[in-house]
């Protein structure tokens, strides 16, 4: 519970992981899904301010290796509203292929169809895409120079005050949220290898975690 964003009690009910009996703890870990686009949209905000994007930009001027003509229409503040037309990769084929090797953001969208169906018109109609906030980490990347997620935690996160998250708590986060649906809540901790191969990947889809009190 909190006054004025400052929390003074807390309390946890339930469980982890049922299936295994782990309770919930203050500090456990939650799958906050969707709200990391949020987190995604400031950070480009962040970039239009500095002059770095722009929303009406075209999406092949920071990624010019789209496909094209539709990456020429398809611009930044379409991904933002999910009208590009851009589908769902967590559905492709060949994200099942990868989401426990991939270690780079290229890997990853080369095995996966970024592209829009036949007949689409980018702006004409919101479809949900998690394809486009994909891209929208690549931009990130390519026009700030760093990595996604050190990126939002310095120029998002940080700034906005919220508590610390432990980068190797949000590199768990990125291995179980490939595996397991989104929402589930688990209190099991990391394996040595997968907290390893965490921490070179990606975390542009991301179903990120955080604590109740961060």
């Amino acid at each position: 519970v909190a006054k004025d964003f400052v929390p003074f009690a807390t309390k946890a009910t339930g469980f982890a992981d049922s299936a295994r009996g782990s309770p919930n703890a203050t500090g456990t870990n939650f799958n906050i899904s969707s709200i990391t686009r949020l987190f995604t949209a400031v950070a480009i905000g962040e970039l239009v301010d500095q002059g770095k994007v722009g929303l009406d930009d075209p999406l092949t001027k920071y990624l010019p290796s789209y496909p094209k003509p539709a990456g020429d229409r398809i611009t930044i503040a379409m991904l933002l509203a999910h009208t590009a037309g851009t589908g769902d990769y967590l559905n492709d084929p060949g994200y099942l292929r990868v989401r426990d090797s991939f270690d780079t953001l290229d890997e990853l969208i080369a095995a996966v169809d970024i592209g829009i169906p036949a007949g689409t018109v980018p702006g004409a109609a919101y479809n949900y895409s998690n394809t486009g906030y994909l891209l929208l980490g690549a931009v990130i990347e390519k026009t700030s120079g760093r990595d996604y997620y050190d990126y939002v935690t310095e120029a998002v996160l940080q700034r906005a005050a919220f508590f610390p998250i432990a980068r190797t708590s949000a590199s768990c986060a990125a291995t179980r949220s490939a595996t397991s649906p989104m929402g589930r809540r688990t209190g099991r901790p990391c394996r040595p290898a997968a907290l390893r191969r965490a921490a070179r990947m990606p975390r542009r889809r991301i179903s990120s975690r955080s604590t109740a009190r961060s």
